[in-house]
């Protein structure tokens, strides 16, 4: 396998991402063996810097969006991946 050009880059990303986000939750989880979970969580209780900076990250499949619902926020999930997107819609509750 060959690397892309760099004009092909964006697009082979987000095409990688779309493939993967059925599986990214599992896979981040053993690749990190849980670290990303207990990072989720230390980055998002009240009163933080994430809290107070309003970070903007990928949302991905919804789990740090969902962490930052749960604390009373109104996050806005954002990705350059539709794969992503699709599998945070399929598993977030829909908002009013």
């Amino acid at each position: 396998m060959t690397l892309p050009a760099a004009a092909e880059k964006r697009q082979f990303v987000e095409r990688m991402f779309d493939v993967i986000a059925p599986r990214y939750d599992l896979l981040n989880q053993l690749m990190t063996f849980g670290i990303d979970r207990r990072w989720r969580r230390a980055a998002w209780p009240p009163g933080t810097v994430a809290r107070r900076t309003r970070p903007r990250l990928g949302c991905g499949t919804g789990d740090f969006v969902a962490a930052v619902a749960a604390c009373g926020a109104r996050p806005i999930g954002v990705d350059r991946s539709a794969g992503m997107l699709r599998e945070a819609r399929r598993r977030l509750p829909p908002t009013r």
